[in-house]
């Protein structure tokens, strides 16, 4: 089976967002989005890619890479968590 690029995307306005940047730009770095896997868990992605155009300069299509940053993203909250619990500690200790 196959699935469309546009059904991977949490918010399929991203998608529409994503490709006019990158037909406007050429190119894409960094770009963050949260996209769905097969087994329904969303995962937050960086996308890094450019615009692949034709002989006649017609865009055909993209070429890059998506990273995983949902446990750097998970590891980042927890951080803030536990410096807000440890900032109120010791704000409030005599």
């Amino acid at each position: 089976m196959t699935v469309g690029v546009q059904d991977v995307y949490e918010n399929p306005e991203e998608r529409k967002r994503y490709t006019r940047l990158i037909a406007k730009q050429g190119f894409v770095k960094d770009y963050p989005v949260n996209l769905i896997k097969k087994d329904g868990t969303v995962i937050s992605t960086l996308i890094t890619s450019v615009a692949i155009k034709d002989r006649d300069g017609n865009l055909a299509g993209f070429q890059g890479t998506i990273r995983d940053i949902t446990d750097r993203n998970q590891a980042e909250e927890a951080l803030k968590v536990s410096e807000e619990k440890f900032r109120n500690l010791y704000e409030n200790s005599p």
